[in-house]
């Protein structure tokens, strides 16, 4: 096709349409080479070629209009990256003319097309459209691994799925045979097999005298060790287990001899191996037995739902099934536990110490080798030393007086071990028969009460006999019957089966006169007689299991005996029974939360509260309220309260040294006066200024401020919320007398150090002065107006003229008092001044007189009147008074005094009032005649120097001290238990809390059933 374009180019003449023709032929090779490459199509080449040839004339403007500018610019950059050099070769190739560079061409082109390439950008979608074929091959990529990723992980899990329940269901496969194999096993009788006498001193070293008595014991070993095995190779013999019940009467004797061989020889290799093991091996730890996962798992959470129940109020729905141990006194409940437990921590003792149920939480610690208890009510932390706990124990139990001698409130323990159970078991005080004197009658009723109450559904009871004890007398059993007739939930425990024949405690132990579901459990329980500190649990096994293979009885089938066996019976039981009862138990804590929230619901809308929070809200109040206080009592409330103190002190200096004065009218003629009278008014001045500078101002202002501290701290500490915790209310109270106590005495000596001057000599300027005649006359008017105030209520109390009339009454009678006692020293003084002589020969005249009238007394009166110029003695003179007085109320008489007193007082203050006001009073150097002025003079600078000091020494330390004793002794960094207490005394808060906390614990305890519950669905899940 270049050929045939070829073959139309114009002449050589013509260059500029020859370069313009070329142009165009490279253009239109480029297009078809691109169009060439995309297609491959003959026909669509001879398409192009017909729209070239008719197209317009070559050197026409609109030779390239068919393409646009976009689409030729695609073109052109297209073409130039696919074809590239070897395109321009071959259209060189087929032409006698050499094309242009591509450069020219280019330039070309953009000159035909008016340069629109250059003039036009890239288009506003070509950047969103080149990030989205950028980023489309990684996103495609990414995605195709990721449902890669997704689709292998779910084969995985198919697989693993697939893999574990066929294993579990081969495991189950395998479980059921040898089950049925085992089941089969156990129907063969075996021989009785033993060793000859001649034998026994070579397969046991010694002599025959002393192996005699231990074949027995060793034949019964042997056939313990080695019973699966021989019954395994007499089935083998007999033609399989299935079918030995049913064939087992139609054997020969040459199969039965068979079988006996081969027992035989299975025997005697047990007994090599058993020896070899027991060479080579080390005793084991008394451990725990292994048990299912789930059911350890059950066991423990269970426990821990139980304590937490324990710390909080519940009913008896949500109890949780415990083993109570119950039994007579002295049938050896404690040494049946402390088998268990490894270590002797109960109490001992002649007289009943067993006085308040124990509660005892056995916690199994596999990770961890140590050995402790913990009394949670008590706080005493982790204990080791079990002499300790039994102390503990006894101290606790002995508390209870003897007139009780028993209570209904537990004792709680708990212990962690890696050798024991996890099981929970209950103490009981053990079971009486008669009462001692210093017990109380109803003991016994009181004791079989206390155990009914324990041993209830859905407990599990232990009950303990003495071996030497016939069971018909067995309290216990009597007890459990009671609430267990069948027996269901009843474990019977048989202790010191070395008191009686092996027979005979065989017998007990197979009872049938009382069964029991559970069955019977012979322990010995024999502590070492050497004390320690370690786990008895391995010494206590081996010394049973020494006694209990010393006598073949105990070996037979059915016989359940050892202390080992008891852990794992107990285990399984409380097991089972926790599983069976988990339903119940959801459903109870179910209903009790949902019944708590609703509570907490209503009560408190769901806010939460703390005892944090509590003690800080406090805190900050306290905080707040005493920050308000210390800005409302600052310096010119100080000033204030020390001039008011300083005042009032002025006061009575004037009223004793003035008011009270007969001769206080002279003041106000004080100017014409003698020189005496000016001398005896100063003097009185010095000396009621001495007596207010002079009285211990600092200690009496220092003082003042501390009682308003102190009783300001009080108001505060008895406000709210404070009013609930006297403890802290009492705290507040010593901080603050211990800050102003060790404050106090320092700031009264500075205080006095700075008013010394003042007690010597006062200055005072014509300012001072006019402020000091101000507050003087204020005071007087203050003063007034109380007196007469509280004139006139006394005048509508009583009545103005029943007031009137005890007032005159009154001065009538002070003023016969006043000439009564002038009397009496007017007849002294004559008295005196009679001579000795006269007075005997008076006496002497009277006493003949006397002798010869025979009237002494009423001659001797005479005689004394005319002698006395006819004056009544004193005491006639009061006795003729009193009785010619008018009676008045004692009350009133006081009233009366009363009315007068604060009557004169209201007039001598109206004259000293007036006196202020008065122009002498206006120069300071009148300050004689105008103390009341001086004074509040002098009590003003008294305050000011003292409130500078109290402010410094007393105010701020007061300030800055006490907010941080408050936060180091009442605040958060008291610790979590200090606060519970604090919150926990505000019975409203109290409230909040423990409704929250049982809420919480309630959730925590429901969220632990439901993932047992799980664990044991999933457990089925895999059985199945």
């Amino acid at each position: 096709m270049i050929s045939r374009l070829l073959a139309h180019a114009p002449g050589a003449g013509n260059a500029v349409h020859a370069r313009a023709h070329s142009a165009r032929l490279l253009s239109t090779a480029t297009v078809l080479r691109a169009t060439t490459t995309a297609s491959a199509s003959q026909q669509h080449h001879a398409a192009l070629h017909q729209r070239f040839v008719a197209s317009a004339p070559l050197n026409g403007p609109s030779r390239l209009r068919p393409l646009s500018a976009a689409t030729g610019a695609r073109l052109v950059a297209r073409a130039y990256s696919t074809v590239n050099a070897y395109s321009a070769r071959r259209v060189a190739a087929s032409g006698p003319f050499t094309i242009p560079r591509r450069q020219s061409a280019l330039q070309f082109y953009r000159t035909r097309r008016g340069n629109l390439m250059a003039r036009r950008g890239i288009a506003a979608t070509a950047a969103p459209r080149f990030v989205m074929h950028a980023l489309r091959l990684p996103m495609g990529a990414l995605t195709a691994s990721l449902a890669g990723l997704s689709y292998a992980q779910y084969k995985v899990t198919e697989m693993s799925n697939r893999g574990t329940d066929w294993a579990m269901g081969l495991a189950e496969d395998v479980r059921g045979l040898v089950g049925s194999v085992k089941s089969t096993m156990n129907e063969v009788q075996l021989p009785e097999l033993s060793l000859p006498e001649f034998l026994v001193p070579f397969f046991r070293g010694s002599s025959p005298d002393e192996s005699a008595s231990a074949v027995v014991d060793e034949s019964q070993s042997i056939n313990s060790s080695t019973q699966d095995g021989a019954r395994f190779m007499r089935q083998s013999a007999t033609g399989g287990g299935n079918n030995n019940n049913n064939n087992n009467n139609e054997e020969d004797p040459n199969s039965n001899h068979d079988a006996a061989a081969a027992a035989a020889a299975a025997a005697a290799a047990a007994v090599l191996a058993r020896a070899k093991s027991e060479e080579q091996e080390t005793p084991r730890p008394s451990g725990i037995p292994p048990h299912d996962g789930d059911f350890m798992l059950l066991t423990k959470k269970l426990i821990e739902v139980r304590n937490v129940l324990n710390s909080i109020d519940h009913n008896n729905t949500l109890k949780l099934p415990s083993i109570v141990v119950i039994g007579s006194q002295s049938s050896g409940k404690s040494s049946v536990l402390e088998a268990i437990v490894g270590h002797e921590f109960l109490p001992k003792g002649s007289n009943m110490v067993t006085r308040r149920p124990i509660e005892l939480t056995l916690i199994h610690t596999p990770h961890s080798k140590e050995e402790y208890g913990e009394f949670p009510a008590l706080g005493l932390g982790k204990v080791h030393d079990f002499k300790r706990i039994q102390e503990t124990l006894k101290d606790l139990n002995m508390a209870v007086p003897e007139s009780e001698c028993v209570s209904s409130k537990p004792i709680e323990l708990r212990i962690y071990s890696p050798n024991i159970p996890d099981l929970t078991l209950i103490d009981l005080p053990g079971y009486i028969q008669i009462t001692s004197k210093n017990q109380p009658r109803t003991l016994k009723e009181k004791i079989t009460e206390l155990c009914e109450k324990y041993i209830q559904e859905p407990n599990i009871i232990l009950a303990v006999c003495a071996a030497d004890v016939d069971l018909a007398n067995s309290e216990a059993l009597r007890s459990s019957r009671k609430v267990d007739p069948l027996g269901l939930r009843t474990i019977g425990v048989i202790t010191k089966m070395d008191l009686v024949e092996p027979d005979r405690g065989v017998a007990i132990l197979k009872n049938q006169d009382y069964p029991l579901h559970l069955g019977y459990i012979g322990v010995v329980c024999k502590a070492p007689t050497t004390p320690t500190k370690d786990n008895m649990t391995q010494a206590v096994i081996k010394t049973e299991e020494t006694f209990f293979r010393s006598a073949y009885q105990f070996s037979q089938r059915g016989v359940a005996v050892g202390t080992g066996t008891l852990r794992r019976k107990l285990m399984d039981v409380l097991e089972e029974n926790m599983g069976s009862n988990l339903g119940s138990i959801i459903k109870a804590v179910q209903k009790e939360l949902d019944e708590t929230r609703y509570q907490f619901k209503v009560e408190y809308n769901d806010q939460k509260m703390s005892a944090e929070s509590y003690v800080a809200e406090s805190v900050d109040k306290l905080k707040h309220r005493f920050k308000d206080f210390s800005r409302a009592f600052g310096k010119p409330q100080v000033r204030l309260e020390i001039r008011h103190m300083l005042e009032q002190r002025m006061l009575d200096i004037c009223a004793q040294r003035y008011w009270s004065d007969p001769r206080i009218g002279e003041l106000s003629q004080l100017d014409s006066a003698p020189e005496e009278d000016r001398l005896y008014w100063d003097l009185q001045l010095d000396l009621a200024s001495s007596a207010l500078t002079k009285s211990g101002v600092g200690r009496q202002t220092t003082q003042r401020v501390v009682d308003i501290l102190s009783r300001t701290m009080e108001q505060l500490a008895e406000a709210e919320p404070f009013n609930h915790h006297p403890e802290a209310a009492n705290t507040i109270k010593s901080m603050t007398h211990e800050i102003l106590s060790s404050r106090s005495q320092a700031t009264a000596d500075q205080v006095e150090n700075t008013i010394k001057p003042y007690k010597y000599e006062v200055e005072c300027t014509d300012g001072e002065w006019a402020e000091g005649v101000k507050r003087a006359s204020a005071l007087l008017q203050a003063e007034l107006e109380m007196c007469e105030d509280a004139l006139a209520k006394i005048k509508t109390t009583v009545g103005t003229k029943k007031l009137r009339k005890a007032i005159n009454y009154v001065i009538e009678a002070d003023r016969e008092e006043s000439r009564r006692a002038q009397r009496r020293e007017e007849a002294s003084m004559q008295r005196e001044t009679r001579s000795l002589q006269q007075l005997q020969e008076e006496k002497v005249e009277e006493d003949e007189e006397e002798e010869k009238r025979g009237t002494v007394a009423e001659s001797s009166e005479s005689e004394e009147a005319q002698a006395n110029g006819g004056v009544l003695s004193a005491e006639e003179e009061d006795e003729l008074e009193a009785a010619m007085r008018p009676h008045y109320n004692p009350k009133l008489l006081i009233k009366a005094r009363e009315a007068l007193s604060l009557r004169d007082r209201s007039l001598i203050l109206k004259y000293r009032l007036a006196a202020l006001k008065s122009k002498t009073c206006k120069n300071a150097k009148n300050k004689t005649q105008c103390p009341e002025a001086f004074l509040a003079v002098v009590s003003e600078k008294l305050a000011y120097t003292s409130v500078m000091f109290i402010q410094v020494e007393l105010m701020n330390e007061f300030v800055f001290q006490l907010p941080r004793l408050i936060d180091s002794r009442l605040g958060v960094k008291t610790g979590q238990e200090a606060m519970e207490k604090f919150a926990r005394e505000n019975p409203a808060v109290g409230r909040h809390l423990q409704l929250m906390d049982r809420r919480t614990k309630l959730e925590e305890v429901w969220e632990k059933l439901n993932y047992l519950v799980r664990r044991q669905e999933e457990a089925k899940a895999r059985k199945w």
